[in-house]
């Protein structure tokens, strides 16, 4: 009898040790994360931007004009336009009014923007005679909405996530997107100077200076410069 009472008993503690060990891996593993970046994903919608300006006045010689341009409207075109810059003219146009138009291209082509000219209703309705309708495409970030506290915060034997988590992070990732159409299409990097980039590193590797050296008629002190 005691033999097999101390049979039992061991088995008791293997059992017992066994639900121990399983409980503590339980703890520290993370069942049932799931993809928190697909559950809480940060969208590009593409839209388009409008605004109507008035048309822009021709000095009286002809040789400017004056132009009332709606803040913040070419600054988020440079920022982040997928598009080129559509110019769309009213229905009546008058000589003026077109010798404006003219003078306002070039206006945006001396800021190196891309631009279409459209007539009055291909786009959408017609501006207002007087004005110019301007329109571009640009993505705008769609971030979650947070603020679901369905989860348990207390008991969580299995140490599983929060029914919130990651949902901040990706939010204010979205929110603080520059241009939220790299999500979708990342801009190239543009040229590169492979015989510069080499250079440079024959150099690094030599221990040399990297930088290009300044002239002698370039060259002076901070306190030289400004005086």
């Amino acid at each position: 009898m005691r033999a097999q009472h101390r049979s039992l008993m061991a088995g008791t503690r293997v059992a017992a040790v066994a639900a121990l060990l399983v409980g503590l891996a339980a703890c520290g593993s993370a069942t049932d994360v799931g993809d928190y970046n697909q559950r809480y994903s940060v969208q590009a919608d593409l839209r388009t931007f409008r605004a109507e300006i008035p048309m822009p006045q021709v000095n009286a010689d002809g040789g400017g004009a004056s132009i009332a341009m709606v803040p913040g409207f070419m600054e988020e075109f440079d920022r982040r336009a997928r598009s080129p810059m559509r110019v769309q003219m009213p229905v009546n146009m008058s000589p003026r009014d077109q010798q404006a138009t003219d003078m306002f291209l070039e206006w945006l082509d001396d800021r190196g923007v891309r631009t279409i000219v459209v007539p009055g209703q291909v786009t959408g309705p017609a501006p207002d005679d007087g004005s110019l309708g301007l329109s571009y495409d640009a993505y705008v970030a769609v971030v979650p909405n947070c603020g679901d506290w369905s989860g348990h915060t207390g008991l969580n034997p299995r140490n599983a996530p929060h029914s919130n988590f990651g949902c901040a992070v990706n939010r204010n990732v979205g929110l603080m997107l520059s241009d939220p159409g790299d999500l979708v299409d990342p801009r190239s990097l543009g040229s590169v100077d492979g015989a510069r980039q080499a250079l440079v590193v024959t150099k690094y590797r030599a221990g040399a200076a990297t930088d290009a050296a300044i002239p002698r008629s370039e060259s002076g002190s901070l306190t030289g410069i400004g005086e």
